[in-house]
């Protein structure tokens, strides 16, 4: 795909991502500032009007050729996805009271956009942004596309029913689980809504108030989550200053993406600096970091799994009846049984009354045979140990 040189009003300068479903650019106004610029498919919403500290802010929705690109402020950070493979990749964690005030954040977010009247649908580590600087922001509210094999989906929503706010309490849930135990709750769309193990099974000394938290949001049945992001936000903020939150967590934050992603931030800073003067790009920072790291996962979907065949088994049906699950026999118990009920087949006339006794025996023994069959091929045991004619 071609990408034109100008959209709108902006300069295109590169491209910093391209995925299935978004292209994402760097462009920059007249005054040298950068903006980010995504061209969405079609199919897509149209952005959002919702205003918060913690949405990214939207500039404008530029057609151009038949396509349509949204301009965003440029945030420089990364994306919560990126946060959990360099955790996983450096062995270290994030302390529990900041990830507590980093998914409070995401809920001042998600709420802001339900107060506006609208659902986000899309809540996934890749939609949460953490910039160096500390600030903590919701992406792709209302140009989300939804993918139906996502992770991160709500079991309503897999279900293709209506869905309401806590919905995205449920992803945020599943964003929460991912950042504490650095592992992902399901492997894709097909495991969403199984059990899943509260996070104090997976790591060791994990604090029982935010267990309660992470579990409750993302409770199977929506009537037993948090009623909307501002409660679940409420619950994590109380969460975080038990555990001893910082009086600035913004700074701590910051910090700690300093120390994580230095090589990162300086690679970055060079390259806007090249815009900002209007040098060439040179070239482009990795959108993600770490995207070769694989994160555990919990919970796998069964669908993915091929069935094991069953192991061949000799079967004898009597008749049009099915026959019931036996156990292998011998060539020698199933030869003398075949005999017997080729025997039984011939007796078809009536028999004297003198010999009805006799015959309700040799019935009565052939329903025994039946019987033996069933509990594990004993017929061949009892016509040696009893010698029966027929």
């Amino acid at each position: 795909m071609v990408t034109p040189r100008h959209i709108g009003r902006y300069e295109v300068v590169g491209r910093i991502a391209l995925g299935d479903h978004k292209e994402l650019l760097l462009g920059r106004e007249a005054t040298g500032r950068p903006v980010a610029i995504k061209r969405i498919p079609p199919e897509a919403g149209r952005g959002s009007n919702a205003r918060h500290p913690n949405l990214v802010e939207l500039f404008e929705l530029v057609p151009v050729d038949g396509e349509l690109y949204l301009v965003e402020e440029y945030l420089e950070g990364e994306n919560l996805a990126g946060l959990v493979r360099r955790l996983i990749k450096r062995r270290e964690k994030i302390a529990y009271a900041l990830a507590a005030h980093m998914l409070a954040e995401v809920c001042d977010g998600i709420h802001a956009a339900h107060q506006a009247g609208e659902l986000h649908r899309c809540v996934s580590p890749e939609n949460v942004f953490i910039t160096y600087g500390g600030d903590v922001k919701l992406l792709d509210l209302g140009i989300g596309l939804v993918d139906p094999d996502s992770p991160y989906r709500s079991p309503e929503q897999a279900a293709g029913q209506p869905l309401g706010r806590q919905s995205d309490v449920y992803s945020a849930g599943l964003v929460l689980y991912e950042l504490t135990t650095l592992r992902r709750a399901f492997a894709d769309g097909g495991a969403v809504g199984a059990n899943v193990p509260p996070p104090s099974t997976l790591v060791r000394e994990f604090p029982d108030h935010l267990d309660l938290v992470c579990m409750r949001a993302i409770d199977r049945e929506p009537a037993n989550r948090y009623r909307s992001a501002a409660e679940m936000r409420d619950a994590l903020l109380a969460t975080a200053r038990t555990l001893g939150l910082e009086p600035e967590p913004g700074q701590a934050l910051a910090s700690k993406l300093m120390r994580l992603f230095g090589d990162r931030i300086a690679t970055k800073r060079e390259l806007l600096d090249r815009v900002r003067v209007g040098l060439p790009l040179g070239d482009v920072v990795p959108a993600e970091a770490d995207e070769d790291v694989d994160v555990p996962v919990v919970v796998r979907s069964e669908r993915r799994i091929p069935p094991t065949p069953a192991p061949p088994m000799r079967t004898i049906v009597v008749g049009d009846a099915p026959p019931p699950p036996l156990l292998p026999v011998s060539e020698t118990e199933h030869t003398i049984l075949r005999n017997s009920i080729t025997d039984l087949a011939a007796v078809t006339t009536p028999r004297l009354p003198v010999e009805a006794a006799t015959a309700g025996f040799r019935w009565g023994v052939l329903v025994l045979f039946v019987i033996a069959i069933g509990a594990g091929g004993a017929a061949g045991w009892y016509l040696r140990i009893f010698g029966l004619p027929f």
